[in-house]
């Protein structure tokens, strides 16, 4: 066997046993693909990278096995640094209070509703967080402007979009259709890539999670993540 063949299953057995504590395996009898499939329900990093840690482990298997290595032509690099990659992202995942870490425009009940929408309008802003009185009581979107445009309209209401936002039914703010979450900015941007997924299989919609200092609702507001941000998370599972 030669050193390059050693120095890999070397390496591939570090990512073994970093799958195999995700699982939380402790039984050594378990196989490699029983540990990933406990690996990939409990993280979602694994999840996204387990067709290339199969490969990685066929690879494994044909030098694991005494002199087939000589029939084959050396591990490249690319073997190396795609273990190294998939390591480095399971000991330290990119968090989204680093990668979506923004100032966010919201709103208080007491604004007039049309300087919110042309504001909205103007920067593209397709979720605006509402409160009242510092409290969170649900979310503005393309969504809400619409439908309430409609009731209004039945309704004959005259220059409603100079009111205030405390006029506009709650119902509006927290529509079933147009999901929004919190989140710490200590969770890994994985974790909020599966959020959305999860809803879509749910036949839902995911529209907005927003990263507060403590996670609440009613936290600080220090970031937020739309269906838009998702090509910037699937950056890293490249």
């Amino acid at each position: 066997m030669s050193d390059i063949t050693s120095k890999y299953l070397e390496y591939f057995k570090k990512l073994e046993t970093k799958l195999r504590k995700i699982a939380g395996s402790a039984s050594d009898t378990s196989s490699f693909r029983d540990i990933l499939r406990l690996a990939k329900q409990r993280n979602p990093l694994i999840q996204f990278k387990a067709d290339l840690i199969e490969d990685l482990y066929g690879l494994r298997n044909v030098f694991a096995h005494k002199d087939r290595d000589k029939y084959i032509a050396e591990v490249n690099q690319l073997a190396f640094n795609s273990i190294d990659e998939i390591l480095k992202l399971i000991e330290s995942p990119p968090q989204v209070g680093n990668i979506f870490k923004k100032k966010v425009y919201s709103v208080d009940t007491n604004n007039i509703t049309e300087i919110v929408l042309r504001e909205m309008q103007k920067n593209l802003y397709t979720h605006v967080p509402v409160y009242d009185n510092g409290k969170f009581i649900g979310v503005l979107t393309e969504t809400t402007v619409l439908e309430w445009l409609v009731e209004n309209i039945k309704e004959g209401q005259a220059q409603f979009y100079k009111q205030t936002i405390s006029r506009i039914n709650r119902k509006y703010l927290n529509s079933p259709n147009n999901l929004y979450r919190f989140v710490p900015p200590n969770l890994n941007i994985f974790e909020t890539f599966k959020m959305f997924e999860e809803t879509i299989e749910q036949n839902k919609r995911l529209g907005v999670i927003f990263i507060t200092e403590n996670g609440g609702k009613n936290g600080k507001l220090i970031g937020i993540i739309t269906a838009w941000d998702l090509p910037k998370i699937k950056e890293y599972l490249k």
